[in-house]
């Protein structure tokens, strides 16, 4: 709920991935300044959804999305006693580029065990 909430608090949302689906209070994201992991499957069925379908905020007011972070594109957190939430649906080419980068980090260093597929 949005008044449990303490300033420069956190929230991974993963849980949401259908319309309809829920886990946290919308009024969580008239607070926060949000990222989500694409911007197109989180409005359709991200926790972001609620809060839009209830008027409590407009598209223009998700802060963007995860990659652009990363890219240095956009800034995070603000300031320590801001409320920031990733959003995220679940995208497989982030799990896939995710996975590639550790496969050949582990290459690079020597570590894991080989595992021979038959």
């Amino acid at each position: 709920m949005h008044e449990w909430l303490k300033p420069g608090v956190h929230i991974n949302a993963f849980g949401c991935d259908t319309e309809g689906k829920q886990e946290l209070d919308p009024k969580i994201f008239t607070q926060a300044k949000v990222f989500v992991d694409s911007l197109e499957e989180c409005v359709k069925r991200g926790e972001s959804q609620h809060a839009l379908k209830q008027g409590l905020i407009q598209i223009d007011d998700l802060a963007g999305e995860i990659g652009e972070i990363s890219l240095g594109k956009k800034s995070g957190r603000d300031d320590e006693r801001q409320i920031t939430v990733f959003d995220a649906v679940g995208l497989s080419i982030q799990d896939i580029t995710a996975a590639v980068k550790i496969w050949h980090r582990a290459e690079e260093i020597n570590a894991g065990v080989s595992v021979p597929i038959s």
